[in-house]
């Protein structure tokens, strides 16, 4: 485990990926995790589990992008399990950047990643 689930994570991270948002007007709703998600989500690489032990903190999706994040680091980047829908229901566990997400749109601009307001975190599996 690492010695980062010692140290609270960083309120100035999180003000630093909101302040970055380049879709909330489209999306109606703030990218970045809640206060509350983001105080409680390990670290990419705390708690060395992937699969099915993993806790789902938050759920984001648009158009064929599924992500189920498990944890995030300070500088944004996501760890989770992501699955592409025309890949006709493959996935992987990864990790993936916040902002690059986050200013991802397709479609003319019509369709962009969204965060799952009403999430409860649940195991994976």
């Amino acid at each position: 485990m690492s010695n980062r689930t010692t140290v609270a994570r960083g309120q100035g991270a999180l003000d630093q990926l909101v302040a970055a948002e380049t879709q909330r007007l489209r999306r109606g709703h703030r990218f970045s995790p809640t206060s509350a998600t983001w105080a409680a989500m390990p670290h990419v690489d705390d708690d060395g589990v992937i699969g099915g032990q993993a806790l789902v903190v938050a759920h984001y999706f648009g158009g064929p992008v599924d992500l189920w994040l498990t944890g995030m680091d300070d500088g944004g980047t996501m760890r989770g399990f992501i699955r592409m829908t025309p890949t006709a229901g493959a996935g992987k566990w990864g990790l993936i950047s916040a902002r690059e997400l986050e200013t991802l749109n397709m479609h003319g601009g019509l369709l962009v990643i969204e965060r799952e307001l009403h999430w409860a975190p649940i195991r994976a599996c």
